[in-house]
């Protein structure tokens, strides 16, 4: 079965003109141009388990910094050579640990 070869389509002027002799009465529109959307990448959650010490420890580190817990991990994996995105490098959400 053979398709029918489509025309390709018309440029700018040819379309307007058409519309033109189709509806004369129709106002000119004015397209604005819209720019491609960016790509959301997804957030997933990582639960990392360690001894209460290591906890400890990265909270210390991360009160003396003025950063959230999350910030000084990034960091920290970010020194070792792991690209982290800029986003998960900011302190969005508040800090708080019980008990403290």
């Amino acid at each position: 079965m053979a398709f029918k070869k489509l025309s390709p389509p018309p440029d700018a002027l040819s379309a307007l003109a058409a519309a033109r002799l189709a509806d004369p009465t129709s106002p000119p529109v004015r397209v604005r141009p819209t720019a491609p959307e960016a790509v959301v990448e997804p957030v997933v959650g990582l639960n990392l388990r360690v001894r209460l010490s290591t906890s400890d420890a990265i909270a210390s580190v991360a009160r003396e910094r003025g950063a959230s817990m999350k910030v000084v991990v990034m960091q920290a994996l970010m020194q070792a050579g792991i690209v982290v995105a800029a986003i998960d490098l900011e302190d969005r959400t508040p800090s708080k640990r019980k008990g403290q």
